[in-house]
């Protein structure tokens, strides 16, 4: 293989997965990739190679890879030999990231209009002073992915009856007010709201308190046993794309903190928070325009 259209890295086996499912005709899917042929593999820069058909009927040569392990130390060795072997004219990350909770819901899509590394600046006895440098996406491509829509995707699905109950007794549970809550017209559309708060009132699930509402004992077991027996993830959602800063950091970050000192440091705005994406190979000033990856 000489060069790709699209270099497309991912930091785990199970995103690295993931791409290539969703890159592979399947089903009543008329694009994608056929044949997924691996190139390099005796290297340390292994990698799929496939030829995309898009739904329009043309040709993208696509380029699939992934370190042995997460984390910009690992990836970006990767990132660098094969954009210097590929040339690119696109390079992509796609993976799971972590949700900005006043901003994201439970499977929505982020794409990174600009990435930054959050750590990078100068620890001081008074505290942590940033001084990012911000990799930036074509206003060209930020644009269309503005444009972009998620209800004709196969992961697309308007929720149930079932799953919005769930999701209103999960908001009144970890303390949100599922009433201003800005995914609540996903689960409950215009029009439906009184009938079903009202119903799960007379089903003794939650009570109203004021302007609160409140979970009862009954509500609680009933919330708790969909927890305990749904053990694997859902297949469809009602997700939206949300297109804003994404940081990425040298360590998983778990202090429920972090986006507070991420406002605190510079970007008020950031939506998504995870570990590789914001690494600018040397290569991409070799010509690859597209460096700044989007995660998910």
């Amino acid at each position: 293989m000489e060069n790709a259209s699209v270099l497309i890295v991912t930091a785990l086996k199970e995103e690295f997965d993931a791409a290539k499912f969703a890159a592979t005709i399947a089903g009543t899917r008329s694009y994608g990739v056929t044949r997924w042929i691996e190139e390099d593999e005796f290297t340390n820069a292994p990698f799929l190679h496939g030829e995309f058909t898009t739904a329009g009927g043309k040709n993208l040569s696509v380029a699939l890879a992934r370190p042995p392990r997460m984390g910009a130390p690992s990836t970006a060795p990767i990132i660098d030999t094969l954009v210097e072997r590929l040339k690119p004219q696109c390079l992509a990350m796609c993976g799971v990231c972590a949700g900005n909770p006043a901003d994201m819901a439970l499977g929505d899509v982020v794409i990174a209009e600009m990435t930054y590394f959050h750590d990078e600046g100068k620890r001081t006895v008074s505290g942590f002073e940033g001084d990012h440098r911000q990799s930036p996406m074509l206003n060209s491509w930020v644009q269309s992915a503005q444009d972009m829509i998620t209800d004709d995707l196969d992961s697309y699905g308007d929720a149930s009856e079932a799953e919005a109950r769930f999701w209103l007794l999960d908001r009144i549970y970890m303390g949100d007010d599922p009433r201003v809550h800005f995914a609540r017209r996903r689960y409950f559309p215009p029009g439906s709201w009184e009938e079903c708060v009202t119903g799960y009132i007379t089903d003794k699930l939650i009570v109203r308190k004021g302007m609160k509402l409140g979970l009862t004992k009954k509500g609680i077991a009933t919330l708790e046993q969909v927890k305990f027996f749904q053990v694997e993830p859902p297949t469809k959602l009602p997700f939206k794309l949300r297109v804003g800063p994404v940081a990425s950091g040298n360590v998983v970050v778990n202090d429920g903190l972090t986006w507070d000192m991420l406002k605190a440091l510079g970007v008020r705005t950031v939506v998504g928070l995870e570990m590789e994406a914001a690494q600018k190979p040397s290569a991409v000033a070799k010509g690859c325009p597209g460096a700044t990856p989007p995660r998910g």
